[in-house]
């Protein structure tokens, strides 16, 4: 998938253009306001797993109690990754 980095101002002006790239070519176009990233525009068929989709997957997921058990002591999201 192409990804192009663009102001919010050109995708304003270039609005259709950008719809149609989206979607006929699968470019992702992050809009920058600033020049940092503030929005995407993503076409429609790009997978994205929302935390909330995740949760209700993981809600009904039937691990062992072992496997469960030790899933949660070794991850830690907020722990600093430990260096070679």
């Amino acid at each position: 998938m192409k990804s192009t980095t663009i102001t919010v101002t050109e995708a304003a002006r270039n609005f259709v253009d950008c719809v149609n790239r989206a979607h006929y070519q699968n470019v992702t176009f992050v809009l920058l306001k600033n020049g940092t990233p503030f929005a995407r525009l993503v076409p429609d068929n790009e997978k994205v797993c929302l935390g909330r989709d995740l949760a209700a997957l993981l809600a009904k997921a039937e691990l062992p109690d072992e496997e469960a058990k030790h899933g949660i002591t070794t991850f830690n999201p907020l722990a600093s990754p430990s260096r070679p």
